[in-house]
């Protein structure tokens, strides 16, 4: 399950529609903006990965929402329309080994993982570069007992815009 630090249903819809609609190229400036030069519709070649097997700088296309089982994702090339970048594995193996809290306490411990991972690399919030925090995992039983400990945590365009190149790229040189 993807976990979008967005709160409103419609957002969440838009998102999965995302996949076939269409894409926004953007470039970074030189003060870690993104400027949308187009919008062209794109068939976006993907590769299926195992959750635990992302790592760091990985691109994700539009990866189903709803289910809480999800164990795939569809990678794709960073220079393709993407929607979400994974920035972070952040391992919270020893968390993890105390019994399972319930899905409302997990959501929010992998929330708050992400988020401060985010301000940790980045020295700000997620919010203050325009990019809301998608958590890479499903907050169930099964995840919390036999998971590897490793938070996978990404981030996706507030815009909620597919973008073509590395947009994390942009902010870089802030770290």
């Amino acid at each position: 399950m993807l976990i979008l630090r967005q709160n409103t249903v419609c957002q969440l819809i838009y998102v999965v529609a995302l996949y076939s609609i269409s894409v926004v190229m953007t470039t970074c400036h030189s003060n870690g903006g993104q400027t949308e030069q187009s919008v062209l519709p794109r068939t976006i070649p993907t590769t299926i990965v195992h959750l635990a097997n992302m790592k760091i700088g990985w691109c994700l296309a539009s990866p189903t929402f709803a289910e809480p089982t999800l164990t795939t994702v569809d990678r794709v090339d960073c220079e393709m329309p993407h929607l979400v970048e994974v920035f972070a594995l952040v391992d919270r193996q020893e968390t993890m080994t105390a019994p399972y809290p319930g899905t409302t306490a997990v959501q929010e411990f992998l929330r708050d993982t992400c988020d401060q991972a985010y301000e940790e690399q980045f020295q700000v919030a997620s919010i203050d570069h325009g990019l809301g925090i998608a958590i890479l995992a499903p907050p169930t039983e099964s995840f919390w007992l036999q998971s590897d400990g490793m938070i996978r945590c990404g981030v996706f365009p507030l815009t909620l815009k597919a973008e073509a190149g590395p947009f994390l790229k942009c902010y870089q040189s802030e770290t």
